[in-house]
């Protein structure tokens, strides 16, 4: 099992269709709903629809109830208004469940359900932005460079990913807000992705924020940590430190402590320039290096929420 074979696992903007009518009406008699479907496209046809489905149901976006079909409770939230915005957050989060990915099977081909493109994601937003995407582009070079920096221990291991899936893995990174781009112009770029959990995580740091001349300020270290937990694939993640554990000795490594990857430095500055949020540096506090490959990181001790 996977998400990243289009043969067995569907499509993901097939999912998206189903999702967004599913979104505005009660829940649909699963025969009826597969006979309402028509695919155009000459690449696809009901078998991928059949396996799109499926592959849903087993993911936890769809449940079956009564031989009808619907949204699960964790898309309680979307509406026919907030659909483009609030599913490919909910989505995201259902991919990086821990169910999606259990740990005996986070390296190997069955019963992974999501693992196949949350360990290629992980490692991937573990680059750096400017140097990677090129690589990420092409499928030779990502797998070279795959191999380079991790230690894959067995064959069955090396089947990370091949050109089928370098196709889907970037569909898939694009309506996740993962990259940014056109096909064969992709850039690494979480931003999008990001800028989707920022609401939640200033609400759980209530009580430990800051007041400063009429300003509400909070810890930059404890907006990370709380953001890792929504994005377990950015700085933190439990799925970077799984990746950690196939890494080879001198080639990979997590950013240093009080340092923040490329990736996560690129989205905070993004949003900053969006006028999203405003990252405060105080003199008397402790705060985090930013990355952007420049001679002098960027030192941030606050986030300011605008």
């Amino acid at each position: 099992m996977s998400i990243l074979n289009p043969t067995s696992d569907g499509n993901i903007e097939i999912l998206w269709s189903i999702a967004k009518f599913l979104s505005a009406r009660n829940p649909q008699d699963v025969e009826k709903l597969k006979a309402k479907l028509r695919v155009d496209n000459p690449a696809y046809d009901q078998g991928t629809v059949q396996n799109t489905i499926r592959k849903a149901l087993q993911l936890g976006v769809f449940v079956v109830e009564n031989e009808r079909i619907g949204l699960s409770k964790s898309f309680d939230t979307l509406t026919k208004s907030n659909f483009d915005t609030e599913f490919p957050k909910h989505l995201r989060r259902q991919i990086f469940a821990k169910k999606n990915n259990p740990d005996e099977a986070f390296f190997g081909q069955d019963e992974n359900m999501a693992s196949d493109f949350t360990r290629m994601v992980a490692w991937a937003m573990m680059q750096e932005p400017s140097k990677f995407s090129p690589t990420f582009r092409n499928f030779n070079m990502m797998q070279a460079e795959l191999f380079r920096q991790l230690d894959v221990f067995s064959e069955e291991q090396q089947k990370f990913i091949n050109d089928v899936r370098h196709l889907q893995l970037k569909r898939w990174c694009a309506v996740l807000g993962l990259i940014q781009g056109g096909s064969g112009n992709e850039f690494l770029d979480a931003t999008v992705a990001v800028r989707s959990e920022l609401d939640d995580v200033i609400s759980e740091l209530s009580g430990i924020e800051k007041n400063e001349k009429g300003r509400t300020l909070y810890p930059v270290g404890s907006f990370i940590e709380k953001l890792s937990v929504l994005l377990p694939i950015l700085d933190g993640g439990i799925y970077q430190q799984k990746i950690m554990t196939v890494a080879r000795d001198g080639v990979l490594s997590l950013p240093e402590k009080g340092r923040v990857s490329q990736v996560l430095s690129l989205a905070l500055i993004r949003l900053e320039h969006g006028a999203l949020i405003r990252l405060v540096n105080l003199a008397d506090a402790s705060g985090v290096l930013l990355d952007l490959a420049q001679d002098e990181p960027r030192k941030v001790s606050y986030v300011e929420r605008l």
